[in-house]
């Protein structure tokens, strides 16, 4: 099984050479051919290849990127990059990352029903889950955003 993956992922890669028309150095194959725009190329590769991309930004842009790549809900592979970015950022510009960190990637985004009822218990109100308009699943996420406990039954 090893072996055909392996055969197949480097036909592959050969096919993307000549679509590129250059060797592994990067060298043109053949003077009389042009070839493929990168992107195009890729297409012949298989899932089990990484890309390397080249990528220009503001830092604006890239916070937005990683705010957005490091959510729980990205996908997990996304988020070790963009974790490992945030790495960088950190040591780079750590004012801007501490605000970041503070502002965006620890705050918390309240739906108008959970707002009210952060309202209400602030006004030292109780609030049911039936009467808050919020359904079991929104109701038990506030609780954990909020960190209190579910009452016991």
């Amino acid at each position: 099984m090893v072996e055909t993956i392996k055969a197949g992922c480097e036909k592959a890669y050969q096919d993307y050479l000549g679509l590129l028309n250059e060797d592994e150095q990067g060298e043109e194959i053949d003077s009389e051919k042009l070839g493929l725009a990168r992107e195009l190329a890729r297409s012949v590769l298989p899932v089990a290849f990484y890309t390397q991309w080249y990528w220009k930004t503001d830092l604006h842009n890239l916070l937005r990127f990683l705010e957005l790549r490091a959510d729980p809900h990205a996908q997990w592979e996304i988020r070790q990059y963009a974790l490992q970015i945030m790495e960088i950022v950190r040591r780079w510009v750590p004012h801007t990352y501490e605000a970041f960190s503070d502002y965006r990637i620890g705050r918390l985004d309240l739906s108008a029903g959970a707002q009210s009822v952060v309202r209400n218990w602030l006004a030292g109100r109780s609030v049911e889950q039936q009467e808050s308009g919020l359904s079991p699943r929104e109701w038990k996420a506030l609780l954990a955003q909020m960190g209190r406990l579910e009452p016991e039954v």
